[in-house]
Order: structure tokens, then C-alpha cells, then sequence
């Protein structure tokens, strides 16, 4: 896994592991989130905080039903906390990865050129290589 991918992977797996501790977001008070009671569900499932597109937030349910809400500003604040106490600055995708894919591009213009550069074996007699010159009779 190259550097940027391992980033990514460690920022990922914190994310989710903040969005599966609904207990730190049942303790939070903070503008907009609510907490549902169980006695007001009928299939308790259990499941970490995910987008809900038509609440436009995060959603977590408890093993015991209980529903809890949290808006997308107050989730991104508190995930920028949770990853900088362990030492992660957030960023996206492009942000991580963008240097290693121009240090990847480079790399592959390089070799590109290196392919292309055939009189580069004519002289030199490496181990393994062959160059066969093709002669062509005239005339026959």
C-alpha cells in the first residue's frame, strides 16, 4: 500500500470507527441532533451513523432502538476533532492522493520514454538481451 493509500486507509477506519460509537453521539448535545426513544421504533436493527439522503444527515440506531441524529456540520466538526486528537489532519481523497499521482505520472512518462529509446540495447550487451538485424535480400 504506497503512502497516500495507508493515509487514506488510517483516516477511513477512524471515521468509521467514530461513526459506529453512537455513545459518544448520544452524550453530545449539540444543535440540531436529537435522540429518538426506543418505544417510539418497531424494528429495532442496530447500525453505526450512516447518510440518510432524506434526513439529510447521520443516522445510528442502538441495539435497543434508540434513534440517533446528527446534522452533517455538527458530524464534520466532530470528526475533524476526532481524527486531530489522533493526529490526523482531514482531508479528502484528492488532497492525500494527488502528489503520488503525479509522482505516479512522472514515473510512467519515464518509462514510456525508456521504451521507446530502442538504440539504447544496439550498443551495450547486457546480459539477456537479443538484437537481431534484419537483413533484407534485393531482388530475389
Amino acid at each position: 500500500m504506497r503512502p497516500g493509500e495507508e493515509e487514506w486507509w488510517r483516516q477511513c477506519t477512524l471515521e468509521d470507527a467514530l461513526r459506529a460509537d453512537l455513545g459518544h453521539w448520544m452524550s453530545c448535545e449539540a444543535r440540531g441532533m436529537y435522540v429518538r426513544d426506543p418505544s417510539e421504533e418497531t424494528t429495532p436493527t442496530g447500525h453505526a451513523l450512516r447518510w440518510s439522503v432524506t434526513e439529510q444527515g447521520w443516522v445510528g440506531e442502538t441495539e435497543n432502538g434508540t434513534i440517533v441524529f446528527v446534522p452533517e456540520s455538527v458530524y464534520k466538526k466532530h470528526l475533524r476533532c476526532y481524527l486531530a486528537e489522533r493526529g490526523i489532519a482531514q482531508r479528502d481523497w484528492t488532497q492525500i492522493m494527488r502528489p503520488y499521482e503525479l509522482e505516479w505520472q512522472r514515473q510512467c512518462e519515464a518509462e514510456e520514454a525508456f521504451q521507446e529509446n530502442l538504440e539504447q540495447w544496439f550498443d551495450n550487451h547486457f546480459l539477456g538481451v537479443k538484437v537481431e538485424r534484419i537483413q533484407f535480400a534485393i531482388g530475389a
